[in-house]
């Protein structure tokens, strides 16, 4: 293990006692549970580790450590740090540091930490999904809010912004606005919130959550996933569990894994998580298991410019790449392809021309042994092509050939397929008439 993985190590320790000595649940979760049952270690240098919590746990964990662990560990959330990009709790060791500047996510408390994802005990009305499905885009985006937190007619292009149908249902752009401009404030728990922004938003929507998990706790479990969409995990999740041995230690591990698993990471969880993600590169990670985070922001506080601010430009960069700069890119190589198939379209043709009269009575004897070895670059480039969404096209004719090679081989619509892709001046064009023009 390396020296991160070690004091990661320390801190399930520690989880593992408090929650047992509170009576309290825990599993291994997502990515890392698929690697504990498939290995049983880190496979490689891995800095994070995850587990998973019922929202009721969860809290009760916090306040134990808030109340017994102030001086050496403190768990960040939404309570204070509205920049995460999803309702989760990070159990961090103050005494550590770990910036890693490729997540693109500002922790407050960047120390060395073990992440605590939440199991919801109740789906909560649209009022607080909308409000929390909105933060979580704004977080993972890296759009900017609008400045004031006024939505008004300019929220209004976020109200289509999820991919699926009953999800778009669920997002109400007034339930948010009622929120962020309500300029009374709002009342949870007896307490008045009255500062609207980021922070006052995060907050309402983790008490909302908090006071549901008070009520419905037990009755059943939901996973609220980055898109937005409700998805419920599987019945005993907690409770039915088992220790399995990783790193020396034995942690606890749901008995439902394939269904917790296809809910949390995908049904295709076994190749995920044993598929060895990128390294992390020296130049984009910081990690030092006894330089306290404190220490480090407190020397660095003078800089010309903060941690913060150097991840809001990566955000920004990586906005505009993805609204601008990929966008034209695609369309350009696009282009220069098309270029390309233009000319391999030539060349391909005057090749084959002296073959054509071979060609028309191996189709008429349905010989496709000679019409695949004459047309054997014809359907190279066809496939190369159709692989880049182009329709690789001389004439209807060559078209007819290939297609009875295709069908002997069971690509029945293949040939409808490619056509669709031809550009239309290319349906139209006489090839040996388009270039005598140039003769």
């Amino acid at each position: 293990m390396t020296p991160v993985q070690e004091r990661l190590m320390m801190l399930m320790d520690e989880i593992d006692d408090i929650t047992g000595k509170l009576g309290l649940h825990y599993i291994l979760g997502e990515r890392t549970a698929g690697r504990a049952v498939r290995t049983g270690s880190f496979i490689h240098d891995e800095f994070e580790f995850n587990i998973h919590m019922s929202l009721h746990d969860a809290v009760l964990f916090r306040e134990y450590v808030e109340r017994e662990l102030h001086e050496s560990r403190i768990v960040e959330t939404w309570e204070n740090n509205s920049s995460l990009k999803r309702l989760m709790f990070r159990y961090v060791d103050r005494g550590s540091l770990l910036l890693d500047e490729s997540r693109e996510v500002f922790y407050k408390y960047p120390g060395i930490a073990v992440t605590i994802h939440i199991a919801r005990g109740v789906c909560l009305p649209d009022k607080v999904t909308g409000c929390e499905r909105y933060l979580m885009m704004i977080n993972g985006s890296g759009e900017e809010p609008l400045e004031d937190w006024k939505l008004l007619n300019k929220m209004r292009r976020y109200r289509n912004v999820f991919g699926e149908k009953r999800t778009r249902k669920k997002f109400r752009v007034k339930d948010v606005e009622a929120v962020l401009e309500n300029h009374e404030g709002f009342h949870i728990g007896g307490k008045k919130y009255d500062k609207m922004g980021p922070d006052a938003l995060a907050r309402y929507i983790e008490l909302e959550n908090e006071a549901a998990a008070k009520e419905e706790e037990g009755k059943e479990l939901w996973h609220l996933t980055l898109k937005g969409c409700w998805n419920p995990l599987p019945v005993g999740l907690f409770e039915d569990v088992e220790r399995i041995p990783f790193e020396g230690r034995m942690l606890q591990v749901t008995k439902h894994m394939n269904e917790y698993m296809s809910v949390v990471v995908g049904r295709k969880w076994v190749q995920t998580c044993e598929t060895l993600p990128p390294s992390a590169s020296e130049n984009n990670i910081i990690a030092e298991t006894d330089l306290p985070f404190e220490d480090f922001l407190e020397f660095t506080k003078d800089d010309g410019i903060s941690y913060e601010e150097i991840l809001k430009e990566r955000r920004s960069y990586k906005l505009w790449k993805n609204k601008y700069y990929l966008p034209a890119s695609r369309k350009v190589s696009k282009d220069f392809r098309k270029v390309r198939c233009s000319q391999v379209r030539i060349d391909t043709w005057a090749a084959l021309k002296p073959y054509m009269e071979e060609l028309r009575g191996a189709y008429e004897n349905r010989d496709t042994k000679t019409i695949s070895r004459i047309l054997k670059a014809y359907l190279k480039y066809t496939d190369k092509f159709y692989k880049d969404k182009l329709g690789f096209f001389i004439s209807d004719t060559i078209l007819d050939y290939a297609d009875l090679v295709w069908k002997e081989k069971g690509l029945y619509d293949y040939r409808e397929k490619v056509y669709a892709l031809v550009p239309e001046p290319w349906k139209h064009m006489d090839l040996e008439a388009h270039l005598a023009k140039y003769e």
